[in-house]
């Protein structure tokens, strides 16, 4: 398939198909963009990212039963973590092979963006043991509101560890086992005064509220001139420009 044109083709396809089975994403950015300037995304649209530590499992249900007084039953344990209303899971855990009291010690740093908060979503972390050859069993699941995880002074800023017991799929029954983890909250670093004070740009602007006072000066100015009605528009007009300065 090493032809012109047609290889290129090939290439961009399989690189579009596996995109969907790799984690995590990467994103190219081009340099000369950005040295340059001009209209090039800069920012990222996440509003944090939860850290998530899978310590330990214990006292779970068995996965793979065995046969009564002969071989005792077992496991193979992993723990995913994800979004509860999307179902969809974004890391996991290695696979300990016939572990009843597995330890992973493993981190998981999950982005929260506007799309989770917008629907109320839930951190969802779930015990599976693994299966080669049928679909792997649900042990249980932990879930929690994210808004909260954000709120709370136990994880916002700081990591809080948990002991939390693991629920069925459905809404009020109870698993066996537990879950020894820990969460936290960390919000996009936010631009400081002090960054402000040394910047160059503009030198009449030293700290975060002379920058909002100059732009919605401009943004009312723009009120000013236009002849209707339009205060909800320029509205959002300030926080526009409030962001891009």
């Amino acid at each position: 398939m090493d032809l012109p044109l047609i290889s290129r083709f090939v290439q961009s396809s399989v690189d579009a198909a596996m995109a969907e089975y790799v984690a995590p994403k990467s994103l190219t950015l081009d340099l000369k963009d950005i040295l340059v300037g001009g209209d090039f995304k800069k920012d990222t649209v996440a509003r944090g990212v939860f850290v998530v530590r899978i310590k330990r499992a214990f006292d779970f249900k068995e996965g793979d039963a065995g046969i009564a007084g002969i071989k005792k039953g077992s496991a193979d344990p992993y723990v995913s973590v994800g979004w509860a209303k999307f179902g969809k899971p974004l890391w996991s855990t290695r696979v300990l092979v016939s572990e009843m009291e597995p330890h992973w010690d493993e981190t998981a740093f999950i982005l929260v963006t506007p799309e989770e908060l917008n629907v109320d979503d839930r951190l969802r972390v779930q015990l599976w043991d693994s299966d080669r050859a049928t679909a792997d069993d649900d042990l249980g699941r932990i879930e929690v509101d994210i808004k909260h995880l954000m709120r709370d002074s136990h994880t916002n800023g700081k990591m809080c560890d948990r002991q939390d017991g693991f629920k069925s799929l459905k809404a009020g029954e109870g698993m066996p086992g537990k879950l020894d983890w820990s969460v936290g909250y960390f919000s996009k670093k936010r631009i400081t005064d002090s960054q402000l004070a040394h910047q160059e740009e503009d030198p009449s602007v030293k700290n975060i509220d002379q920058l909002k006072a100059k732009v919605y000066e401009e943004a009312g100015r723009k009120l000013r001139e236009v002849k209707k009605d339009e205060s909800a528009e320029i509205e959002q007009q300030k926080a526009q420009d409030f962001k891009v300065r």
